[in-house]
């Protein structure tokens, strides 16, 4: 007998990651439906786009959330 697991999330101690990469991780939660809307945070709010967020805490971001409805959430740090 195995143990399911359940969690969908990674949690990183150190993770560097180019705008391309964070594109890519966006379309693979997009993949079960193109039409998924993405949800990205940081630890203090949530941002209706990439841009806007890279606009409001600048290029350095040292914590990251990206989560979909569908696919349960890829918590970066």
């Amino acid at each position: 007998m195995e143990t399911t697991r359940t969690t969908k999330a990674w949690t990183f101690t150190s993770l560097q990651l180019f705008r391309e990469d964070i594109e890519e991780v966006m379309s693979l939660l997009r993949a079960p439906r193109a039409e998924a809307d993405i949800s990205i945070e940081d630890d203090k709010q949530r941002y209706p786009s990439l841009e806007e967020m890279r606009v409001q805490r600048g290029y350095h971001i040292h914590y990251l959330r990206i989560t979909n409805h569908t696919v349960s959430g890829l918590g970066l740090n």
